[in-house]
């Protein structure tokens, strides 16, 4: 992570300082729960962090970074107090159309097939 939050093995993704605020970034392709649970654990673990010291005084805000936040998202994030950034380049497009497609019956066709060719060339 690019910050590591007092004497514990806490680890977030961002620190960034603008004016008066203090911001804490956890970006998530995927997990997104996971990502707004730790966000204020980290704003609560603040105080505690030398390296942080200068900023202890500083209005707290956090972030959760992800390219889809559906409507329990923002559900979640309203009740935790995280402000959610949609960030949407082409290549997290890409990876969301693989990963819907995941599951389709065309997908699961598509991988026999490798499965099948791998075992013919002996490649297990």
């Amino acid at each position: 992570g690019a910050f590591v939050l007092a004497d514990v093995d806490v680890a977030g993704d961002a620190v960034a300082v603008r004016g008066d605020v203090l911001y804490l970034v956890e970006g998530k392709v995927r997990e997104l729960l996971n990502g707004l649970a730790k966000l204020p654990i980290y704003r609560d673990l603040v105080p505690a962090t030398p390296e942080l010291r200068a900023y202890w005084g500083l209005e707290v805000r956090l972030r959760l970074v992800t390219p889809r936040a559906g409507a329990w998202v923002q559900w979640a994030a309203d009740r935790a107090v995280v402000e959610i950034d949609v960030f949407e380049p082409p290549w997290i497009v890409e990876y969301w159309g693989y990963r819907d497609g995941y599951w389709t019956q065309e997908w699961r066709r598509r991988r026999e097939g490798v499965i099948q060719a791998r075992g013919l060339l002996g490649l297990g």
